[in-house]
């Protein structure tokens, strides 16, 4: 899948680079993100983790990284449908940032994909990423 850029009023989603990463690595262990995304193999792993085979936006508010969202299809016929996940730094949350970046990637993974239907998978205990 070839990701777009992505913008609404300050807020840009855009295909993940490597020179994002350091910043990414950062937020992922930052508490009120880490205990969320799981348990972290090696810095290594976790850097391409986050480049998702490229199928991951970074998430900028204002200029500045301030999280990662990925994106993943199913194109089975039978099955077809797409699917997001989304972390975003701890100094970001709460503010509407994330709801309206899914709602960004949702209307492209439906207007542009052609899907008629996209999950998400909150853990049961993450109120926050619930309300998103």
């Amino acid at each position: 899948m070839k990701l777009p850029t992505l913008r609404n009023e300050g807020l840009i989603l855009r295909p993940i680079e490597e020179r994002d990463l350091d910043a990414l690595v950062e937020i992922v262990s930052a508490p009120g993100v880490s205990e969320w995304w799981g348990f972290v193999e090696s810095e290594e792993k976790l850097r391409a983790d986050l480049l998702s085979d490229g199928d991951a936006f970074a998430v900028e508010v204002d200029g500045e990284i301030s999280g990662w969202l990925g994106v993943w299809e199913e194109d089975e016929p039978e099955f077809r449908h797409g699917g997001v996940d989304i972390m975003l730094a701890p100094d970001r949350q709460g503010r509407g940032i994330g709801p309206r970046a899914l709602r960004m990637a949702v209307d492209w993974l439906i207007d542009e994909c052609g899907h008629h239907r996209v999950t998400i998978d909150p853990a049961v205990g993450n109120d926050r990423a619930i309300r998103a």
